[in-house]
Parts: C-alpha cells; sequence; structure tokens
C-alpha cells in the first residue's frame, strides 16, 4: 500500500540541504512517498 507523508520544511539552507534526496527521490523508501 502506497502512503504519502507531508512534510513542511523552512527555506533555510540547511533543511532544504537535508530533505533534497528525500523529496527528490534518490533514497529508495519502498512504498512510501513525499510531498512538501
Amino acid at each position: 500500500m502506497k502512503r504519502t507523508i507531508r512534510l513542511h520544511i523552512s527555506p533555510c539552507p540547511n533543511d532544504t540541504f537535508m530533505f533534497d534526496a528525500l523529496v527528490n527521490g534518490r533514497i529508495d523508501c519502498g512504498e512510501l512517498t513525499f510531498e512538501v
């Protein structure tokens, strides 16, 4: 079952760096998808 997790991040460079790979599909998360 595919699940979507909604993330809210600030435009702070530290936040965007940490979540870049996750929200752009560079990390295999199986059935999870992420929405910002």
